[in-house]
């Protein structure tokens, strides 16, 4: 089974990693195929990139596709 996550919060964020990306993490584990889309503020971004992206080569099946998050809404990365 195939799952699309989208998100406004950050999956850098500590509210969309801890409430989005460990529950998606999770059933990626089971075998679900999940990507996750978010928008990132550069603030949590700079500061967790590492953190998520060593999480997510860990799990096959779980893909992270996100943009930027400006106040006036998404912009190309």
């Amino acid at each position: 089974m195939k799952i699309l996550f989208l998100t406004y919060d950050g999956i850098s964020e500590p509210i969309g990693y801890t409430q989005g990306f460990l529950y998606m993490s999770a059933l990626a584990s089971n075998g679900f195929q999940v990507i996750i889309v978010s928008l990132e503020k550069a603030k949590y971004l700079n500061k967790n990139l590492l953190q998520v992206k060593e999480a997510i080569n860990q799990n096959r099946n779980l893909k992270w596709e996100w943009a930027r998050y400006t106040e006036r809404g998404m912009v190309p990365y």
